[in-house]
């Protein structure tokens, strides 16, 4: 593992994701607003512009999610190269996030020296067809979302505004609210979205904030995943205040994509209460992935 100064450290994380990224976390925006007064990001060079993305917090070191970046049949020996360092280098376990898929790989070459301590989460991964999603809800399948975008407009008048020319202190406004309101058992990471209303949301391509009936009331950002069509909605969060308002930003995102050219759209790693709730949309795809913990034996 190559150690770099910022700076070159910076330039070799962005030409890397250009060159092999493919999941939604590959934005390195997105990972540099994941970093936490409390932890450290860390680029780790192995030759040839492939990189490990990753965080350090204390004696544990996590990958970044799906933070592996080089050629796709590369990637269970860079992540068992990854694990080593670390492990040598005084980590006293790894957290790693990755597909299902790439667990399996890394479980047939695993060495005895570690082992894999447990499994922690499973998220699923809706991803919508942009391409066969009727944005005027017609039909039988589409029954239940038109009953609900029938009723919410029956009652409130949407607007939908770039955030990066809505005032902070309007935005920071409705994440205190949504931190306040929300109900959710899942975690939530308010650091990022503060330091996405802080860098005037550099590096997405689409950031915008709903007003309903006047008032200012949802947040929501995404960026094309590289190398494809398609777009990964990164940030949807609302202040709780409106009935059936997670539906609605979702179907207002879905119509301005598909006009955008994009040809699917990435919801997100959800757990089971969260999936439920994405199900609504009718993803074209599920895919998982899996958060687990190495150490030595």
């Amino acid at each position: 593992m190559k150690k770099m100064n910022a700076a070159d450290a910076s330039e070799l994380a962005q030409s890397s994701i250009e060159k092999f990224g493919f999941e939604p976390e590959h934005n390195f925006y997105y990972f540099m607003n994941n970093e936490e007064p409390s932890t450290a990001n860390l680029v780790m060079g192995l030759g040839n512009q492939k990189i490990i993305l990753a965080n350090s917090h204390g004696k544990c070191t996590s990958l970044f999610p799906s933070g592996i970046l080089g050629p796709k049949e590369e990637h269970a020996k860079m992540l068992l190269a990854f694990c080593n360092y670390c492990l040598k280098e005084g980590a006293q376990e790894v957290t790693v996030e990755v597909r299902k898929s790439l667990l399996e790989d890394f479980n047939k070459i695993i060495p005895k020296s570690i082992h894999i301590k447990s499994l922690d989460y499973e998220y699923g991964w809706p991803v919508i067809s942009l391409k066969n999603f009727d944005t005027e809800l017609k039909g039988p399948r589409y029954y239940e979302l038109r009953k609900i975008s029938s009723r919410f407009f029956k009652e409130n008048k949407i607007e939908i505004c770039e955030a990066m020319q809505t005032d902070k202190h309007v935005l920071a406004k409705i994440l205190a609210e949504w931190k306040k309101n929300r109900k959710s058992k899942d975690m939530s990471y308010p650091h990022e979205y503060e330091m996405w209303i802080s860098t005037n949301f550099e590096g997405t391509d689409y950031a915008k904030c709903a007003f309903v009936n006047g008032k200012p009331c949802a947040i929501f950002c995404g960026w094309r995943i590289p190398n494809s069509n398609s777009f990964y909605l990164g940030v949807v969060l609302h202040n709780y205040k409106i009935r059936e308002m997670g539906e609605i930003l979702y179907l207002e995102c879905f119509k301005n994509l598909k006009s955008m050219g994009f040809g699917f759209c990435n919801l997100g790693g959800s757990d089971s209460n969260l999936l439920n709730f994405k199900k609504k949309f009718l993803p074209e795809e599920i895919y998982e992935t899996v958060e687990f913990t190495v150490e030595r034996r």
